[in-house]
């Protein structure tokens, strides 16, 4: 049954901000970022009032209504992980503070003959089909590539990648083609390596129109964000059909 304690506050939806309600909630009972951001003040004004929102009780209006700052519509609706990743970058270039999110992947290319050259691209998102486990697994699958080596000119090299995640993960499941929906199921799995699960994003509906909610794992146990409604878990599903984003916090 919902409940209206402060801690666990529910967001008003303003017609199609749903997508803003569900990042809200999963980056609230993020730790990394609320522990490192409350004695912030962002230089930009609209990311002002998203820091507000972090942290229970602010009034959601202010930054609804500059939604458009950012590039999104206050009336349309609009994809949850392209929110998160640019609300994230807009945070976080306005503040003095380092991204939980940012990882980097480790490539090392090898020709034939030994050569090796190793190159760092940071993210702050793995995007990935199928499961977490599998997923991040293909995305470290070596393959050979069409890469000229800088030391002997063999234009065929091996390429190795090497995700290296920060202390947060966000995981984004490709739930979405050029035509319709993907509805896979997946393990909701409770651990990744060092890193533990607190909460997914999920996503109901079609490409035409859907709804997002969020489940957040709290120092009171898992919860259901529904909008306005909050509603105790007592349990998560082993699989579902509904995850869009994974969020795991490495263990400290």
């Amino acid at each position: 049954m919902p409940i209206h304690a402060d801690e666990m506050s529910g967001l008003h939806n303003f017609g199609s901000t749903c997508y803003v309600n569900s990042i809200v909630q999963i980056l609230r009972y993020t730790k990394p970022v609320v522990a490192d951001l409350i004695n912030e003040t962002p230089s930009n004004e609209t990311m002002k009032l998203f820091l507000n929102l972090l942290y229970q009780d602010a009034d959601a209006m202010p930054f609804i209504s500059r939604l458009k700052d950012i590039g999104f519509h206050p009336h349309m609706q609009h994809d949850a992980h392209e929110f998160m990743i640019t609300v994230l970058d807009k945070l976080y270039e306005s503040v003095p503070t380092k991204n939980p999110f940012e990882g980097t992947f480790e490539t090392t290319l090898t020709c034939e003959r030994g050569h090796t050259r190793t190159v760092t691209q940071p993210f702050t998102s793995l995007s990935i089909n199928g499961s977490v486990k599998d997923g991040i697994s293909e995305l470290e699958q070596p393959e050979d590539v069409e890469c000229k080596c800088e030391e002997c000119d063999l234009k065929r090299m091996s390429k190795q990648t090497q995700v290296k995640p920060g202390k947060a993960i966000c995981v984004h499941l490709k739930r979405f083609n050029a035509s319709q929906k993907l509805t896979y199921r997946v393990p909701i799995l409770q651990s990744w390596k060092d890193y533990e699960l607190i909460g997914t994003c999920n996503h109901i509906g079609c490409m035409e129109g859907g709804h997002y909610t969020t489940s957040a794992f709290t120092d009171n146990g898992w919860y259901m964000f529904n909008d306005e409604h909050v509603t105790k878990l007592h349990r998560i599903p082993e699989t579902s059909r509904l995850p869009y984003i994974m969020v795991y916090l490495l263990n400290e």
